[in-house]
C-alpha cells in the first residue's frame, strides 16, 4: 500500500508554511534536468539573477553550462543546465507578497498580521473569483496536508469539494506525481515514493513500528465504536488515554520487543514510545488529541498489523535490523 504523507511540521507553524506549495510547480521538472530559454538579453540576465540567487541557496545545482554565456549569446548552445534540489525547495518561503514589498508605513505590526499577509490572496468580487479562490485554497490543502477531511470544510468549499475533486485530483496527481484516495470522509494525495514528506507511514525502525502498532490498536477501538450498540461494545467504547497506549506497548514488547532498539527495550521506555507514536500520527492526521484523550481519525482505518518483513543484515543482530511493516 501506499505510504501517506505526513505534515513537515506539526500545527500551527505548518499552516503558515505550505512548503509543497512551492514545490509544486517544480515537480514536473524535477525528475529530470530543464533549461531556459529567452530571447532577449535583458530577459536572460534576470533570469541568471534569479538562477544565481538560487544557486548560492542550494535549491539549484549546476549541471552544465555556464550563465555568462547564455546571458551574452543565448541559443541552444549556451543554455545552462540544473537540477532541482527537492529537499532545498521545500524549505523555501512560498508566499503571495513578498515581505520585502511591504512599506514601512503599511508594513503588518504583529507576527499574526505578519503571516496572514503572506498568505492573503485578492479575490475578486464576482461568482468566478470566489470559485478560483476556492479551487487554490483546496489544491494547496490537498498538497500540503496528509488528508483533506470533509468535516473540516466550511460549507461552500465543502460544495465545491465534492463536485469538483475528482478532476482536482487527476490534475495535483498528474503534476505532482501523487496517487488519489477518494473516500467518503475526504480524499488524501499519497505519496508513493516518500519523496514529499518528513515523516511516512509505513517505514522501517522501531518508531514507524510501535506507530503501526498503535495506529492498530486505535483503529480496533474505533471499529468496536462503529460496531451495534450491544453491551459489550458499549463496555469498551471509552476514550483512550496515553496512559491506555503505554500500557499496550507494554504489553507489546514482549511479543515484539526483540525487534527494537535496545532503548526501546528498558523499563519505562513505553512512554517515550507512545509519545513518540502519538506525535506521528497526529502529523499525519491519522489521530488527535482532545481533553487528554487520543481520538482516530477516519484515515487511521486503512491500516491495519500485517506480517513482520525483518531484513537482516551481515554481522547484525536482529534486534538491530531493519524492520518495515506494511499495512494489509
Amino acid at each position: 500500500m501506499p505510504r501517506l504523507r505526513g505534515a513537515r511540521t506539526s500545527r500551527p507553524a505548518d499552516h503558515f508554511a505550505p512548503a509543497r506549495r512551492a514545490a509544486a510547480g517544480a515537480r514536473r521538472r524535477a525528475d529530470a534536468h530543464f533549461t531556459f530559454a529567452l530571447e532577449a538579453q535583458h530577459e536572460r540576465r534576470e533570469l541568471v539573477s534569479v538562477c544565481r540567487t538560487l544557486l548560492n541557496l542550494g535549491v539549484l545545482h549546476r549541471v552544465a553550462g555556464d550563465e555568462d554565456t547564455f546571458v551574452q549569446a543565448g541559443g541552444d548552445q549556451a543554455d545552462a543546465l540544473y537540477d532541482v534540489q527537492r529537499r532545498m525547495l521545500s524549505g523555501m518561503l512560498a508566499a503571495v507578497r513578498g515581505p520585502s514589498t511591504w512599506i514601512p508605513e503599511e508594513a503588518p505590526a504583529t507576527l499574526e498580521e505578519r503571516l496572514c499577509a503572506l498568505v492573503g490572496e485578492h479575490v475578486a468580487d464576482s461568482e468566478e473569483g470566489r470559485r478560483t479562490a476556492l479551487r487554490h485554497q483546496l489544491a494547496r490543502r490537498l498538497l500540503d496536508d496528509p488528508v483533506v477531511y470533509v468535516e473540516t470544510l466550511d460549507p461552500e468549499a465543502r460544495a465545491y469539494f465534492f463536485n469538483q475533486r475528482g478532476a482536482m485530483a487527476a490534475r495535483l496527481c498528474d503534476a505532482a506525481g501523487l496517487v488519489a484516495e477518494q473516500r467518503a470522509e475526504g480524499l488524501a494525495l499519497v505519496d508513493e515514493a516518500s519523496l514529499l514528506t518528513d515523516v511516512a507511514m509505513p517505514a522501517e525502525g522501531t518508531d514507524a513500528h510501535v506507530t503501526l502498532l498503535v495506529a492498530e490498536y486505535l483503529a480496533a477501538a474505533q471499529r468496536l465504536r462503529r460496531a451495534d450498540d450491544g453491551d459489550a461494545t458499549k463496555g469498551l467504547a471509552r476514550d483512550i488515554h496515553e496512559h491506555d497506549i503505554a500500557g499496550f506497548l507494554h504489553e507489546a514488547k514482549a511479543q515484539y520487543g526483540r525487534y527494537w532498539r535496545k532503548s526501546a527495550r528498558e523499563p519505562g521506555a513505553e512512554w517515550e514510545l507512545a509519545a513518540i507514536a502519538i506525535e506521528r500520527l497526529e502529523k499525519l492526521q491519522l489521530a488527535v488529541r482532545e481533553a487528554g484523550a487520543v481520538h482516530p481519525l477516519p484515515a487511521l482505518a486503512r491500516f491495519a498489523l500485517g506480517e513482520a518483513e525483518i531484513r537482516e543484515t551481515r554481522n547484525t543482530p536482529t534486534a538491530d535490523a531493519g524492520l518495515q511493516f506494511e499495512p494489509t
